[in-house]
């Protein structure tokens, strides 16, 4: 099971989250089968679909906790990382008419709040398919 939801102090207009329900700290660990595979990309698809009506582009990034097994940290770094992370994507429409969204030193501003971009992208018809 997978949520979308448009994330409080969100960086650009329509930014996006899709977490898992249950918790996992690596994408690859929870995404082992073909149901979670194919609930994820059906939840995808319609988060983008979505997400084309009101952006041209977007930026999608997905977060997922570092490869533990290889031997380049010293021994005994990241022992709580399974209990501390959530894997999780992040979508970021780009849409440079309406939006004044921009970065300067890891500032942001965003026009839109969460609850409007939220109920706004429910609004949007996804054609079946």
């Amino acid at each position: 099971m997978f949520v979308a939801l448009c994330p409080y102090a969100s960086r650009v207009p329509y930014e996006t989250w899709l977490l898992p329900v249950n918790h996992h700290a690596a994408f690859e660990e929870d995404i082992s089968t073909w149901e979670a595979q194919l609930h994820l990309a059906r939840v995808l698809k319609g988060v983008l679909r979505r997400l084309e009506a009101v952006a041209p582009a977007h930026h999608l990034v997905l977060h997922t906790s570092p490869n533990v097994t290889a031997k380049f940290e010293k021994t005994g770094n990241w022992e709580t990382l399974a209990d501390d992370y959530h894997w999780h994507i992040e979508i970021m429409p780009v849409i440079p008419a309406k939006s004044k969204s921009y970065s300067l030193k890891e500032i942001y501003y965003n026009s839109l709040t969460p609850e409007n971009a939220a109920r706004e992208l429910r609004k949007v018809m996804v054609p079946a398919g």
